[in-house]
């Protein structure tokens, strides 16, 4: 197949290299590897490493040609030199961000059509992207983080806690926000021939708002399971269980530390440590600041990709309390680390943990507690198994070979029509 691509990538283990840009990477060298030819259109290269391969080369796209490009820059320069999410500032800062990229989306389809004519393209691939713009005559790929609707769906079923913990204006300026990110979306989920999204859950989901079954299918991200892999744990006397990954309302911040308190009027042999900084909603700080058993709790709000291997292998259980997560990165890299994991009833993600999930049954309070609980000891009453169970379900369902075979497999197994 020859290739044009979209999206970002970055080798594992490097500043770029954060988790689902990661997983493109993986995937990009194992296409290069199996012969496929890549053209990758950006506006810098992330990858370098991957120009070691003579069938891969990156097109170089100049975002500020035409004056609606050089006027979205200059916007962004002049009005919002500051990357916030917070107030007023953070809605209109993400609204010039869109027209922002519907100016750069023009420009990358002008080069990709461009390249088409000279020398035509198998297929146009977008690596954890929607498909953003599209190419006359060239079949379309999307691989999507999740649904469209899932984010605006949490943050109304949510209201009552945002507005509790942030106040209305924060809770009205995100509904405005995806009210008017939705009014665009149906339009782009509509244009690829192939969506693949990473979860089960997350495909019930698509086909429940309306994407035709027949064009959605399942690809989880790979782990780099070299870089990811088991040490041999060293349990202490306090239970570590780990949160890591930003912090916004439907991850459930709130959920996690009202479970906690439940559990520690029981039992004090447990500490949480929380690694992940506030994106909005930073009213959530508070489930921080009031809570009554500080010595349990120990938080950072973020670290180098270099220290997320570390930090894995330190803990016993990965908790990762979300709403609506098509994918958490966290649980996937934890599995990879030997490390079993504790989710809700909407985390795509257990469709991969097998017997190394503790899933608990309803976003309350009592019932996460009760799951804790029982996770902890059954862990700490079989360490080995538990560990290997975790181990075992990463190199099944995530190795990046066979996430790559699954990817051959879909863009080949029939013919993609064409736009």
């Amino acid at each position: 197949m020859n290739i044009a691509c979209y999206g970002p990538a970055g080798k594992p283990g490097t500043p770029h290299g954060s988790s689902f840009v990661s997983a493109n990477y993986l995937l990009l060298q194992y296409l290069l590897v199996q012969g496929h030819t890549i053209t990758r259109f950006g506006f810098q290269e992330d990858a370098p490493d991957l120009a070691a391969y003579p069938n891969y080369r990156y097109v170089t796209v100049d975002a500020t040609a035409g004056w609606t490009g050089r006027l979205a820059e200059w916007g962004k320069q002049t009005w919002f030199p500051q990357h916030s999410n917070a107030g007023l500032y953070g809605l209109a800062n993400r609204l010039w961000g869109g027209f922002r990229s519907a100016t750069q989306e023009q420009a990358l389809a002008r080069i990709v059509q461009q390249y088409h004519r000279q020398q035509p393209f198998t297929l146009l691939f977008f690596w954890g992207l929607p498909a953003v713009f599209q190419v006359p005559g060239l079949p379309t790929v999307a691989w999507l983080q999740g649904p469209f609707h899932t984010e605006m769906a949490t943050i109304q079923r949510l209201k009552a806690e945002i507005v509790h913990y942030c106040g209305p204006t924060e809770y009205w300026k995100l509904h405005i926000f995806y009210t008017l990110r939705l009014l665009t979306v149906r339009r782009v989920a509509a244009r690829p021939q192939l969506s693949l999204v990473p979860s089960q859950w997350s495909r019930q989901e698509a086909i429940a708002w309306g994407m035709p079954p027949d064009r959605i299918q399942v690809l989880p991200y790979p782990i780099d399971l070299e870089t990811f892999r088991p040490q041999p744990p060293q349990p202490t006397a306090r239970f570590r269980l780990l949160w890591l990954g930003r912090i916004i309302p439907r991850k459930r911040l709130d959920l996690l530390m009202a479970a906690l308190a439940l559990l520690a009027a029981e039992r004090q042999d447990v500490v949480l440590q929380i690694v992940g900084g506030f994106a909005y909603g930073f009213g959530y700080r508070q489930c921080l600041e009031r809570f009554p058993y500080p010595e349990m709790v120990e938080y950072c709000e973020g670290v180098t990709h270099g220290e997320v291997v570390a930090l894995l292998q330190a803990c016993d259980a990965i908790v990762q309390p979300s709403e609506s997560e098509n994918y958490g990165s966290a649980i996937a890299e934890g599995l990879a680390c030997g490390r079993p994991v504790i989710a809700g009833p909407t985390n795509g993600t257990l469709d991969y943990a097998g017997e190394a999930a503790y899933r608990f049954a309803e976003y309350t309070p009592a019932s996460l507690k009760a799951t804790l609980a029982f996770a902890i000891d059954d862990i700490r009453a079989h360490r080995e198994a538990r560990n290997l169970a975790a181990r075992q379900a990463a190199e099944t369902h995530l190795h990046p070979q066979i996430v790559g075979d699954r990817l051959i497999a879909l863009l080949g197994s029939r013919p993609i029509p064409s736009p």
